[in-house]
């Protein structure tokens, strides 16, 4: 059975194949290729941050991001810890943004019996008020740092084009620090949902870092042992295409693996920030952590929420107190030669989106124009697992009405975040 209608509630168009006599089911990206690795080539570099962010609009910041660290490997700048600081808040920014958005405006509806947002704001109005405040926050993050809430401008190879100042920080900080109370509220409402109960193991990939659950950059670490550099990822995470999807499908050694929160959760609890690890050491649902439920992967960034906001303020109040460096405004006024080096240069970028691990490459001519680019995103790497979970889903529901199977299957697919802009990029 193809579903006939589109997966509501998740970001892009995809469409549910079920046999119901072989216990198997398929998500169908049914989305067009958009060829974002050959728009950018001949492109000179200084483009390339704002055309990779509209691969998706609610993951832009990750783009942007992941394609300066590419850039600036290739052209072996090193930015000043200033810089590094302010993007490690933007990206933080960008993870309370994009979970936000998913846990309560997309998830929460399958645990609450309504059907849409206005239902769900007439039924839970002090929730409904608490997720737009943090949304509301999270999108200053952004705006501040990166100059604009969607798609950020100021960040560039090197450092920033302009720095927001000391009283916007400290404004923002404050701000943040306001929804902390607002935040654990949420998560204990969040703990109390009842997840379906789904056992599958899964194989857990994302960066790890002595001194920090680390977003920005990292070893890539897995739940079976595993560990490799970010600049060797084409030697391990091999994508397959399958006849019926627009989306490739990743593996490594050949088999499934989980990124995103649930992933980070699972293989660095103790390096959340402190409230986030007492929320998860008190609340985690049915106290089972650690969890191979992938619906669960919806409170592990609630979780995340919470440690984005404590780890923003943070940073922002060691940069308030030390201050801004000014060599973190760079000004491109013309393409950098490679004489030196030959005719190319490349670089790999990498850096923990909102749904997991994602790979940006880049070779550069000597003019500094693009001429070769490769795009791993995080939704690409959770298909394969993804489609192994909704089998086992399926495997242990045998007894179940049909209709109540599937409307489980498209509860997995949702707690999985996907984004299928980003896949089929």
């Amino acid at each position: 059975m193809l579903t006939q209608n589109y997966i509501t509630k998740i970001e892009g168009h995809g469409k549910l194949k079920i046999d119901f006599d072989n216990n198997t089911a398929k998500l169908i990206v049914d989305e067009g290729e958009r060829l974002f690795e050959g728009l950018v080539l001949g492109r000179p570099y200084q483009d390339i941050p704002f055309i990779v962010s509209r691969i998706c609009g609610i993951c832009p910041t990750s783009h942007y991001l992941a394609s300066i660290k590419a850039l600036e490997s290739a052209l072996k700048i090193v930015p000043n810890h200033t810089s590094v600081e302010l993007r490690k808040v933007l990206l933080l920014g960008q993870i309370a943004q994009s979970h936000i958005l998913h846990t309560f405006f997309l998830a929460l509806p399958d645990y609450t019996n309504v059907k849409n947002v206005s239902d769900l704001a007439k039924k839970m109005p002090a929730e409904f008020s608490l997720a737009l405040k943090i949304k509301s926050t999270a999108d200053q993050v952004i705006e501040v740092i990166g100059g604009r809430a969607i798609h950020p401008v100021t960040p560039t190879v090197g450092g920033f084009y302009k720095l927001p100042n000391r009283s916007q920080l400290v404004t923002l900080r404050d701000k943040l620090e306001d929804n902390l109370p607002g935040i654990l509220n949420l998560a204990k409402f969040f703990a109390g949902l009842n997840y379906p109960n789904h056992y599958c193991e899964n194989e857990y990939l994302a960066f790890q870092k002595d001194d920090e659950y680390a977003f920005y950059d990292g070893i890539v670490m897995s739940s079976g042992g595993h560990g490799f550099e970010p600049k060797k990822y084409k030697e391990y995470i091999k994508e397959v295409v399958k006849n019926y999807s627009s989306a490739k499908f990743a593996t490594i050694y050949g088999k499934e693996f989980m990124v995103g929160a649930l992933a980070r959760v699972f293989l660095h609890p103790e390096k959340l920030q402190k409230k986030a690890a007492k929320m998860l050491n008190d609340y985690f649902p049915g106290h089972n952590f650690p969890s191979h439920n992938s619906f669960h992967n919806i409170f592990a960034q609630i979780i995340e929420i919470l440690h984005c906001f404590e780890e923003m303020i943070n940073i922002l109040n060691r940069t308030i107190k030390y201050g801004l460096e000014e060599s973190s405004i760079v000004s491109h006024t013309r393409c950098v030669k490679f004489d030196h080096i030959g005719c190319v240069a490349e670089g790999i970028g990498a850096i923990e989106a909102p749904r997991g691990t994602l790979y940006h490459y880049y070779k550069i001519d000597k003019n500094g124009l693009i001429i070769d680019c490769d795009i791993v995103t995080p939704t690409v790497q959770n298909l394969s697992n993804l489609e192994k979970n909704t089998n086992k889903l399926m495997d242990n529901t045998k007894n179940l009405p049909q209709k109540k199977r599937e409307q489980l299957i498209e509860m997995l697919i949702r707690a999985y975040d996907p984004c299928i802009t980003c896949s089929v990029h």
